[in-house]
């Protein structure tokens, strides 16, 4: 849609994808051309996407939707801060959401293992969460969980 001046956005935004191929990563998709973007759809209905892809809301920058790879996060640092452990890294959908499972027995299904935090990658796909130790528990595994 081509506007002459600023849009200013609300109400429901429903795409849907016509044909047999299939999206990929970096596909983009111009919904729409103003002077200026401003305001906030209330819900937004996208296509499914395969295993390993997400959409990219850009609609607020240039408005602009975008089919982007996800590679899978990965820690890269972990913190003693007094009785404390923090864990960060990177690698994630840009904002968002992740879980983390704990539990002191590996071997249990990663069904059984409990969530202990739900939080969101940051603009950048980065994570930073902080678990408290407790003395009376020798061990504690964690495992990163996204959608």
């Amino acid at each position: 849609m081509q506007v002459t001046g600023p849009i200013n956005y609300g109400g429901t935004l429903a795409v849907t994808k016509i044909g047999p191929t299939t999206l990929s990563g970096g596909d983009s998709f111009q919904l729409f051309s103003a002077s200026g973007y401003s305001g906030t759809f209330g819900a937004i209905t996208l296509p499914t996407l395969v295993a390993g892809q997400v959409w990219t809301n850009k609609l607020a920058v240039d408005g602009s939707l975008q089919v982007v790879g996800v590679s899978a996060p990965h820690i890269g640092n972990i913190v003693l801060a007094g009785t404390n452990l923090v864990i960060s890294g990177t690698g994630g959908p840009t904002n968002g959401t992740y879980w983390v499972l704990a539990s002191t027995n590996i071997v249990l299904s990663l069904t059984n293992w409990p969530r202990v935090l739900t939080n969101q990658f940051n603009a950048s796909g980065n994570f930073i969460f902080t678990n408290a130790i407790s003395p009376i528990v020798p061990w504690r595994f964690y495992v990163l969980q996204v959608p």
